[in-house]
Parts: C-alpha cells; sequence; structure tokens
C-alpha cells in the first residue's frame, strides 16, 4: 500500500458488499484491504494505522467486538468507521459502539457513495494527523530537569515528532522540543509533548500536547510544504518550490 493514499480496510463475507464497497473506494481514490474474518482483521488494526474500517457487524462472526476493539486501540481511535448491519444490531447500538455511519443490508451503491463523500473529508483530516513525513532537522530537548540534549527530526506529523538522540536513554516525561523551521528566513519554533516510545538505537517519538497558535500556524504550513513536495516527486514533476530543509529550490 501507498502510505501517501488513504487506506481502509473491509471486513466482510458478502460477495455482493465487496463488489459494491471496494470500486467506490477505488473511484474516490481510497485503497482497500479486505478481511473475511475477524481475526486477521483485529491484527491489521492493531498492528497499523488505517484512515478508515468498513466492519460487516452482523453477518462475520465477531464483527461488533471488532468495532469495539478498533475504538479502544491507541492506533486507530478517530479513523472514520462504517458498521454495516443485518437485523441483528440497531442502528443506536452502532452508533453508541463507536461508528460514525450506519448502514442497514442490502446497501445502496448510491447511499454509500454519498456517505463515502462525507467520510472521505474526515479520512483525509485523519490521514494528515498521522502521516509521518521524513525530513532531517538538527534539534534540541529540553527535559523535566532542565536537562539539554541534541538530536535530530527524523519524521514529523500533525500528531508528534520522530527523533534521534546522540545520547540514548534516560529521556521520559513532558520535554520541549526546539528547532529552526526550514524556511529562507528560519526561526525558532518550539514545541511541547510527552515521550511515548523509545528504543535501543536512542530513537524516542513525542507526542504533542499543546502547541500555540502562531507555532500551529508555522508548523502545518511546513507540513503543507512536505505534501506538496511528495506529490511532485511521485508525479515525477519538477519541484519548484524551496526544500524544506535547506531553504534553497
Amino acid at each position: 500500500m501507498n502510505p501517501s493514499t488513504l487506506q481502509c480496510l473491509l471486513l466482510t463475507q458478502d460477495h455482493s458488499l465487496l463488489d459494491l464497497v471496494r470500486p467506490s473506494l477505488q473511484s474516490y481514490g481510497i485503497e482497500v484491504e479486505i478481511r473475511n474474518e475477524v481475526q486477521s482483521a483485529a491484527e491489521v488494526s492493531t498492528r497499523r494505522h488505517l484512515d478508515g474500517f468498513i466492519l460487516d457487524c452482523d453477518d462475520v462472526p465477531g464483527g461488533t467486538g471488532l468495532v469495539h476493539q478498533v475504538r479502544k486501540g491507541r492506533s486507530n481511535q478517530h479513523s472514520t468507521l462504517f458498521a454495516i448491519v443485518n437485523g441483528k444490531t440497531s442502528f443506536p447500538q452502532a452508533l453508541e459502539m463507536g461508528a460514525n455511519f450506519v448502514l442497514s443490508k442490502p446497501v445502496r451503491k448510491e447511499q454509500f457513495c454519498s456517505y463515502l463523500k462525507i467520510a472521505r473529508v474526515f479520512m483525509i483530516r485523519e490521514h494528515r494527523r498521522y502521516f509521518r513525513y521524513t525530513v532531517d532537522v538538527p534539534l534540541t530537548l529540553q527535559t523535566p530537569c532542565q536537562e539539554i540534549f541534541p538530536g535530530r527530526l527524523v519524521n514529523v506529523s500533525e500528531g508528534g515528532l520522530a527523533l534521534r538522540m546522540l545520547k540514548a536513554g534516560g529521556i521520559s516525561g513532558t520535554v520541549r522540543v526546539c528547532f529552526d523551521l526550514p524556511s529562507i528566513t528560519p526561526h525558532r519554533i518550539e514545541l511541547k509533548g510527552e515521550v511515548v516510545w523509545a528504543d535501543k538505537e536512542a530513537q524516542i517519538g513525542v507526542r504533542f500536547h499543546y502547541v500555540p497558535d502562531d507555532a500551529r500556524i508555522d508548523f502545518l504550513n511546513w507540513l503543507s510544504l512536505l505534501e506538496s513536495q511528495m506529490v511532485l516527486r511521485e508525479c515525477n514533476v519538477p519541484d519548484t518550490t524551496m526544500d524544506p530543509e535547506t531553504g534553497t529550490n
């Protein structure tokens, strides 16, 4: 799967539903991963983030349980979720479990596409929040004990950062990350977050707590530029925008 493309998991054993959903998703540029039993679908949802789920709740054993599992997991709590019901699960029950959209069988293509058009907006927003852009920018990190460590940004997303520190171990809790936001006239940006993971290679993950409005605007503009450059590369279009890491074309 292309990491820059919206990705959705479809759980069903119903060939008529599959034949309706798959081409509809593809027409909206959404890649679909198909599973026909709950265990393998659950493994996928646990292993990685997906932008959307379409779960056949009543006709796949354990389907409703997967709705609960997706919503309780860390990776896909806010992903867009369609619940397909067939007489066992009511609309209110599906919504209470965490579904964003509920459709009853037999699903009509017109209705599904009208919902999908709305859902795609939420999926794009969620995708952008999680999608990580690879960068290499020097930084400093300040711990709660006022210790300062040098390092480099490895990747960035709307929700957080991955850092490679020059010193391994001992960094945890709430931290401040400072770096020069790449531009023609670089300026310092400071972001506050919590260390949520660390590995033996001196890499750590920081999830944002609070980003001031001015810093957020600058940071999101940088992500938009990174996204534009990535799209141009994928389309083999010469990039005439400024390099966000060097401040040159």
